[in-house]
């Protein structure tokens, strides 16, 4: 068994291995960025925003292999944090809120990422706020996860509670189970918009706290930065200046004959 001293030496020499390692990819790398990046993103993002952001990269550094690690709540959680600094990912995209660069951690604003709340009975009313939803049965994403976090303190802002019908660990699925049936599902603006288009959800005002969050690329200051750690870094930040997809809060709500907003 260890002892106390041992145990520091340890993990002194992890750091020394994994610094080693480094060095040894920077120099392999050398030139045309090649091999593995992990990062961590939220379902949602995956789906919705990094595909152009893979797609250039691979156009541009097709040596590059993109290992993705899910992140269920999207947040900038004490595990996440860990798993940059270790080493264990190298970047990772999360959504949360007024996050700063820190002495260990590099944080890059990407973009604000509005919440939708579709579907609601009240499919009739010009605008929906906190107070209409004072007991509503509500599905939502797991604990933890920031969509969930300030629509329920929008709520409780105004002395509304809803009441949770349902809890999910994927957004897709509160999706499905909203248009087909007639519970609210709290989700991102950007996971409706092709419903929306489409006529399957309406919008209508939210007219209540903002339901917003944003996108962030975070990295560990400690850790070096590959050439293809660099290279991931630019293809999305090219990406989030190009498309400046910035929304408004929106109330989904999918049938015919619904108010809607234009």
């Amino acid at each position: 068994m260890l002892t106390h001293a041992g145990s520091q030496l340890l993990g002194y020499a992890g750091k020394i291995l994994q610094l080693a390692d480094e060095a040894t990819a920077m120099i392999s790398q050398a030139g045309e960025p090649t091999g593995p990046v992990i990062v961590s993103a939220p379902e949602m993002l995956c789906a919705y925003r990094l595909p152009p952001v893979i797609r250039e990269l691979h156009r541009q550094h097709p040596g590059i292999q993109l290992l993705f690690r899910s992140n269920p709540t999207g947040a900038l959680d004490s595990s996440l944090r860990h798993a940059l600094a270790d080493g264990d990912i190298d970047a990772a995209i999360v959504l949360d809120e007024n996050l700063t660069s820190t002495d260990s951690l590099s944080v890059e604003h990407l973009t604000s990422e509005p919440l939708a709340a579709p579907q609601h009975p009240l499919a009739h009313a010009p605008a929906i706020g906190p107070a209409d939803l004072d007991g509503v049965p509500v599905l939502l994403t797991e604990k933890g996860c920031g969509y969930r976090r300030v629509f329920e303190r929008a709520l409780h802002s105004a002395g509304a509670r809803p009441a949770i019908a349902g809890e999910f660990i994927s957004g897709e699925t509160v999706k499905c189970c909203v248009e087909a049936g007639t519970m609210i599902g709290v989700l991102a603006h950007i996971s409706v918009a092709s419903e929306l288009g489409a006529g399957r959800l309406i919008a209508l005002p939210w007219n209540g706290p903002p339901l917003t969050l944003s996108s962030y690329l975070v990295a560990h200051r400690q850790r070096s930065i590959s050439p293809a750690h660099a290279a991931l870094r630019a293809a999305t930040r090219q990406f989030y200046v190009k498309s400046g997809i910035v929304a408004d809060s929106q109330v989904y709500h999918p049938g015919l004959g619904c108010l809607g907003t234009g």
